[in-house]
């Protein structure tokens, strides 16, 4: 078999130019195949591996602070089995200055806007965000602790402080690491809060602080852009606790971890006042519903491509054999067997279909990496890399392969048998 593929090899490199449109049409054809479901499940991929990545036991509950409630809720959430829980809480309403403080770039602000504010009322092994009403964010809030070592879980002293990265690079440094603030609010006199931190660690911050200079009376002074810029803390519990400030506005943010996230999810949905429980295995399922439409919809394209790129295969095999009638009038006239013809153009038929898919998978995965490198080279709005990777799925490979495979075997074998129709006398007649 070897020397009859090592012949047919030979037979092809020699008639190169009568397969040279066949060689074309395939490696066109099965690259759009091939790279259509390529970038269909890259595309799939990269959009849900964290949800994937996400511990599917992670059910979060946020709601405005009641401290009966959360008790309650925790409780019930226990009595379940197989459940953990932590809660840390959220208040706005401060607003934040830092006095006598100059900023790297010279700038002195007379505010720093209205921060968010996280407080932890005890050890916390992750810091997640709680962005709004109905959405969260179910990865973690990765933190840098300044002391450089790693920290098997979240607890902070009265005096220590996390800030985000922007407020660091601006004020952190220029005030030796210890944060010296005033929280107050302007719709109650009353809730006034100094304080002095050490600053401990740092999160990512979505913007850059932006300064903006006044004009006319305002001259000489620095303003915080604050539709830009939005300050994040946390802090313990002891410092700043939302039952001590109840004109403000807090949220309980209550993660439970359990083996029945869908009974927990059910049992928080059910507390008043509450809003929705966000679950991780409730966005997994929609990932799920949605490669699976997506697979539905991957089959009955490549159905159409099979039978489009039958036509064009067909079209293209008559031509290639149109080309060496001659040669095969010739070969039968010299005694050779219709079955000597047929293995021939059989095996010549393997060989250009196997090579050009092979030329076909090559072209696709070098352009996806091509794109990769571009991608993971190119900065989002917040100037953050993200990690791009080319991924098929099974049953991609498995859709390509059974197209792949039956066309190559089936119009070899078409190629094979309509060599054995050519009339010998009307060729060598026609020579």
């Amino acid at each position: 078999m070897i020397r009859k593929f090592a012949h047919a090899v030979k037979m092809v490199r020699r008639n190169i130019r009568s397969y040279r449109l066949l060689s074309v049409t395939i490696v066109l054809s099965f690259s759009l195949l091939l790279g259509y479901l390529a970038c269909i499940d890259s595309l799939n991929y990269n959009k849900y591996k964290q949800v994937f990545a996400r511990d599917r036991r992670l059910v979060f509950s946020v709601a405005e602070t009641d401290a009966y409630r959360d008790r309650i809720l925790r409780e019930k959430a226990a009595d379940i089995g197989d459940t953990q829980s932590l809660l840390y809480y959220t208040i706005t309403g401060f607003r934040l200055d830092i006095p006598n403080v100059i900023m790297e770039t010279g700038e002195k602000p007379d505010s720093f806007g209205w921060p968010e504010i996280v407080s932890l009322p005890a050890h916390v092994p992750k810091l997640y965000d709680a962005a709004s009403d109905t959405m969260f964010s179910f990865d973690p809030i990765p933190i840098t602790w300044l002391d450089g070592k790693p920290h098997e879980d979240i607890f902070l002293k009265p005096d220590e402080i996390i800030v985000d990265e922007p407020l660091y690079e601006a004020v952190g440094k220029a005030c030796g690491g210890v944060l010296r603030c005033t929280l107050s609010s302007d719709w109650s006199p009353d809730v006034h809060f100094e304080g002095a931190f050490r600053i401990v660690g740092t999160i990512p911050g979505e913007n850059a602080i932006g300064i903006t200079h006044g004009e006319g009376a305002q001259e000489g002074k620095a303003f915080l852009n604050i539709t830009q810029y939005h300050p994040k803390l946390v802090l313990s519990s002891a410092a700043v606790n939302p039952k001590d400030y109840p004109d403000l506005v807090s949220r309980t943010f209550i993660i439970f971890v359990s083996d029945r996230p869908e009974s927990i999810a059910k049992l928080a949905d059910s507390m008043i006042p509450n809003h929705k429980a966000g679950a991780v295995y409730e966005a997994q399922d929609r990932a799920n519903e949605a490669l699976k439409a997506d697979t539905r919809t991957k089959a009955i394209i490549c159905t159409a491509l099979l039978v489009i790129l039958g036509i064009n295969l067909y079209a293209c095999f008559e031509n290639a054999l149109h080309a060496r009638r001659f040669e095969i009038g010739v070969k039968r006239a010299l005694g050779a067997s219709a079955g000597h013809i047929v293995m021939q153009f059989l095996y010549e038929g393997l060989c250009v279909m196997l090579m050009n898919i092979l030329i076909s998978v090559a072209l696709v995965f070098d352009l996806l990496i091509v794109y990769k490198c571009i991608y993971d080279r190119t900065p989002n709005e917040y100037g953050q890399y993200f990690q791009w990777t080319v991924y098929v799925s099974p049953q991609s490979f498995i859709m390509f392969g059974v197209c792949a495979a039956a066309l190559t075997v089936v119009f070899s074998l078409i190629f094979a048998y309509r060599s054995t129709q050519v009339r010998i006398a009307d060729q060598l007649k026609s020579e």
